[in-house]
């Protein structure tokens, strides 16, 4: 960790937080407020498991009787349990103080990842781009994605180091946090392709099993829900409980763009991703551009709910509108309305409005 780089992340850090805190001084909420929706449901793994049937809300935000927790992978509980056993604070705090370390975490790592794929760009225009987000609100709500974007992160500058089994570690861990995680696969695949093509001597026999490590974590996750409730895909079966359609994405698509302000938001911010991907393959990160529409098409494929943040906080985005801004200054006007955008959310999560969650 360099000193500029730690300098940079800790001072957006610091930044953000002061941001957060004075919308939640001015709301007049406590900080442990933040965790409603995906928050509780972690809260509940933390304190009672993984529910053995589908039974009811067990810590969650919805009553139906068909509901239950295997759509929330096993990492990010592990990781605040374990908080909440070390230091003994309340759950709903554990849960929300990891978040927030994790996400000072992933500021760093992205910035350390920017710095390979992309050196020319200052570290402090990275940082903008990824803490004036809107979707990085999700920072301090006690949900995962700055674990999920700390380890893709991870993963990713790995491969541009030419550490293959880093890569598959982190890869492994990914897929243990998020299902989409095993997405990065395609990266290192292309990755690996381009080693073996480029190095005659280049060890395939090392390539192939730091690559079949990427799968682990959600291999793992699956056997354990084979014993557990009898279904390895229960994870994946769950989400009819929240109304997700398993469809085609062009389908969910469609029908987003044509529907509620918040659908045609959500579909809009698909649409981006899928062009930002282009953008990346267009400037030689073919590997990165995979990763994107995967983590894209995924969600997508059960319908527009929530996608916003699934597509928002992957490094891949990220690096893509920090290279854009970078060669376009003009462009780096537009953080002004995201930094508002960012403000907005943090009070309509206070709100409880619907289309945070």
């Amino acid at each position: 960790m360099t000193a500029p780089l730690f300098r940079v992340a800790l001072a957006a850090f610091l930044i953000h937080q002061t941001l957060h805190a004075a919308v939640v001084f001015l709301h007049g909420d406590a900080p442990y407020f933040f965790c409603q929706y995906d928050c509780n449901w972690y809260v509940g793994i933390i304190e009672f498991g993984y529910m053995p049937e589908a039974n009811g809300d067990a810590g969650g935000s919805r009553p139906e009787s068909d509901v239950a927790n295997w759509a929330f992978f096993p990492l990010f509980p592990i990781i605040s349990g374990t908080v909440h056993w070390i230091t003994g604070t309340a759950p709903q705090v554990a849960v929300i103080l990891s978040a927030k370390v994790l996400w000072f975490l992933a500021i760093w790592a992205f910035l350390a990842f920017q710095r390979q794929y992309l050196p020319e760009a200052p570290l402090w225009l990275g940082a903008a781009v990824l803490v004036l987000n809107p979707a990085a609100i999700y920072a301090n709500t006690g949900y995962t994605e700055p674990l999920f974007l700390m380890i893709a992160c991870l993963s990713l500058t790995a491969m541009r180091q030419d550490r293959p089994i880093l890569a598959g570690m982190m890869g492994a861990l990914l897929s243990a946090a998020r299902a989409v995680g095993v997405g990065i696969g395609l990266t290192f695949a292309a990755y690996a392709l381009s080693q073996v093509l480029r190095q005659s001597d280049a060890k395939a026999g090392r390539l192939l099993f730091a690559g079949m490590l990427i799968p682990l974590g959600l291999a793992a996750y699956m056997i354990f829900l084979h014993f557990h409730v009898g279904d390895a895909m229960a994870f994946s079966h769950i989400q009819r409980a929240w109304d997700r359609e398993l469809s085609s994405p062009l389908y969910h698509l469609s029908k987003g763009l044509r529907g509620s302000p918040y659908t045609f938001i959500m579909a809009l911010t698909a649409l981006i991703g899928a062009a930002l991907a282009g953008y990346l393959a267009w400037k030689g990160e073919g590997g990165l551009a995979l990763f994107l529409l995967f983590a894209t098409a995924i969600p997508l494929a059960t319908g527009t709910s929530s996608l916003g943040r699934y597509v928002m906080m992957q490094p891949a985005f990220l690096l893509a509108v920090v290279m854009l801004m970078h060669n376009h200054r003009l462009l780096r006007a537009l953080l002004v309305p995201s930094a508002l955008s960012y403000l907005w959310m943090s009070y309509a999560w206070q709100e409880s409005l619907f289309f945070v969650i």
